[in-house]
Parts: structure tokens; sequence; C-alpha cells
């Protein structure tokens, strides 16, 4: 009776143990979801905070020359109509027509535009500076930097769909814009 009286204690004991560490480890796999939705909040909200999701239009082809089906819902547009002929990779020293920024957007490409208004000539170099720069350092993959001097705030991100302007550059609000929003248009190419 001894002998089974410890076989038993030890199959209780191995028994214990592995409900102790199935309680570890479900705890462990609860925490890393815990804090991995945190990271990803953390992470989306930055992302998008203060976009605005703008209602997509039409993505139609207009020939140059044709008249426009309708006024794009935001300005810079977000979507909508536009020429057959893409805008590409690229930062612009003069304004892009809208039409081919546009067909850039459908490509999934991020617009970041500029309006340097009344700054200081030296001033409006230095954004120009950064945003050249910023476009370097990303590799300029499906990103076109452009003036845009009817633009009411001092730079607008646009993506298809998606808005956010401000007055003060912000490369953190800009880069987590670029990431949450690049290569997600309608659209996927490979440019």
């Amino acid at each position: 009776m001894g002998r089974r009286a410890r076989e038993r204690r030890r199959a209780q004991r191995r028994q214990q143990q592995r409900q102790t560490w199935l309680w570890i480890g479900g705890g462990a796999v609860i925490v890393l979801a815990v804090v991995g939705w945190l990271i990803f909040q953390g992470a989306s909200t930055t992302a998008g905070l203060q976009a605005q999701r703008v209602p997509l239009q039409a993505a139609q082809h207009v020939q140059p020359g044709e008249p426009p089906p309708h006024e794009w819902n935001s300005d810079p547009p977000t979507s909508g109509w536009h020429d057959p002929v893409p805008a590409r990779a690229a930062v612009y020293l003069e304004p892009v027509p809208d039409p081919n920024l546009v067909h850039s957007l459908e490509h999934g490409y991020v617009i970041i535009s500029y309006n340097c208004g009344d700054l200081p000539q030296e001033d409006c170099d230095d954004l120009v500076s950064k945003l050249e720069d910023l476009f370097a350092r990303l590799g300029g993959f499906k990103l076109i930097v452009v003036p845009r001097p009817t633009l009411e705030s001092r730079i607008a991100l646009t993506a298809w769909g998606w808005i956010d302007k401000f007055d003060e550059y912000d490369e953190e609000r800009i880069v987590a814009f670029i990431n949450a929003r690049r290569d997600k248009g309608p659209e996927d190419t490979p440019e």
C-alpha cells in the first residue's frame, strides 16, 4: 500500500505541475496578447489620429481637355477622376496638375503637398530641404513632394481616401502617415 500511495502522490504532483505550467503558459499568452494589442493601438493611434477619412469618389480616367465629371470633395483631392498618366515619385519644385496626382494616389502613393505662403525664403528653403531629405531617407518609393500654392495649411498629406493638414513640419506625423497609408491604393502597382 505504501508504494501505491507514493505513486498516487507522484501522479498528483505531476498533474499539479502540468496544471501550474498550463496556467503560467496561458497567463503568458494573455499578457503577450494584451501587450501586443496595446502596442498595436499605440501605433495605429499615432499613425491615424490626425488623419481624416474622406469619402471615396469614383476613379475614372478623364482625357486631357475633357471637362471633369464633378468637383473633388477635398483640397488637395484624395480620390476621384484623374488623368490616364500618373505623376511619378519625385520631389517637384513646381506644382503638378491634380489629375496626375490623383492617379498616383490610386496607385498607392502618398503625396506631401506644401505651401510656403508668407514664409521668409530662408524658412521656405529649410522646409523644402527637410522634405527632400525625408523623401531620400524613405527611398522615395510611392512618394511625391510637391508645392501647392493654394493650400490653406502649410503641409497636407494625402493618400487614397485620406488627408491630414497641419501648419508646422512634424516628421513623426509625416512618417506615421506614410507608414500607415503608402501602397494602399485600389490599384496595386509595383512602381
